[in-house]
């Protein structure tokens, strides 16, 4: 049955709904994907919408060009909340150990935060902009990219973990 999960979180799969442990398939999230080399028009708005929330949005990574990538998350708090959001990706190969990660930056400064700004009780929230992932270059063969999302809130911080 598990016990619902009170704050910020990303899920798994379509079936999750912010219980522990998640009982979904952990390797397709709804709530963090590249959009490709377009931007999503009025995404914010889109991507908190229920409809858009219970569909599995399509992977338009493209290689070799700057990919526009976005994550959503949903507040299971009895009281609203903000959150910072990070991006990483790595091969999939390597995705267990959090060293090999490589931050997806929000702008051309290198900023690895992103806003979402306070969501309410059980409300959807998006990140403010679009994180830019640089010119993804093509993989090996019988290798793919994994995008690994963080959220922080204020009782959160969510530390990256050092795992070696």
């Amino acid at each position: 049955m598990g016990i619902k999960f009170e704050n910020v979180y990303l899920r798994c799969s379509l079936t999750s709904n912010g219980t522990i442990p998640d009982t979904g398939f952990h390797g397709g999230s709804p709530d963090m994907f590249s959009n490709g080399d377009e931007p999503l028009a009025n995404y914010r708005a889109v991507l908190a919408t229920e409809e858009s929330y219970a569909a599995q949005p399509l992977d338009l990574s493209v290689v070799n060009r700057d990919n526009y990538c976005y994550l959503r998350c949903r507040n299971n708090k009895n009281t609203a909340v903000s959150a910072k959001a990070e991006l990483f990706y790595s091969k999939g190969s390597l995705v267990n150990w959090p060293q090999n990660w490589t931050p997806i930056p929000v702008d051309v400064k290198g900023t690895t935060l992103n806003d979402i700004p306070s969501i309410p009780p059980g409300g959807v929230g998006v990140v403010e902009r679009p994180f830019i992932w640089n010119k993804p270059v093509s993989i090996e063969t019988n290798n793919h990219y994994c995008l690994i999302g963080r959220l922080q809130t204020g009782d959160s911080p969510n530390p990256k973990p050092d795992v070696r």
